[in-house]
């Protein structure tokens, strides 16, 4: 049986769709306790720490907050008004860099709301919040050294660029002869090449 509700970013609260986590799935995980990839808030109001934890996912290999849930995994429940749910990716939009746009889903369980925020790990790393980077280590999220943030950015600008990419699937019948030889014709024209 489906029954968690999907919200945010693509229907920004005016559809609700059904995705397929039940609650017993959802049960078991919070059975599972805290972990790696999983983090516990019992409150919206923790917002701070929600975003230290999504700047910890972002920057290793992405994970789940539940909120709504005590660190011990007990099943609080959360009011979500009208705009809860989008204030909340905001938040962390506006206070993450670069701004991460996790996917939220509001769950019930027990008759309790809980809100999940699915973060993925971040294409662009370090992801900073208020300035600080955060990693996973655990069961926690602490702030990420000086040094291991610049080892971060050297592994960032070994990447290559969208335009530095080679398409692995293009062949040579996928050339354009035609705007080959314009380029051509041009560069020897305006440039003497």
């Amino acid at each position: 049986m489906q029954n968690s509700l999907y919200l945010w970013p693509e229907s920004k609260l005016n559809k609700e769709i059904l995705i397929n986590m039940t609650e017993e799935q959802l049960k078991q995980l919070i059975k599972q306790g805290e972990s790696q990839t999983v983090e516990f808030k019992a409150s919206t109001v923790l917002k701070k720490e929600i975003c230290q934890a999504v700047s910890a996912f972002s920057n290793t290999a992405g994970g789940v907050i539940l909120v709504g849930v005590s660190p011990k995994g007990e099943v609080l429940g959360v009011n979500i008004g009208k705009e809860t749910v989008e204030d909340l990716a905001n938040c962390i939009k506006r206070n993450t860099d670069p701004p991460i746009y996790p996917q939220i889903y509001i769950h019930k369980i027990e008759g309790k709301e809980i809100i999940e925020i699915s973060v993925k790990e971040a294409e662009e790393k370090p992801v900073f919040y208020d300035g600080h980077a955060f990693q996973r280590a655990g069961r926690t999220s602490p702030r990420i050294s000086a040094s291991k943030i610049r080892e971060m950015a050297r592994q960032e600008r070994k990447k290559l660029s969208w335009d530095e990419r080679v398409c692995e699937d293009a062949t040579l019948n996928d050339v354009d002869k035609q705007k080959i030889q314009w380029f051509l014709e041009r560069r020897e024209r305006i440039r003497n090449v």
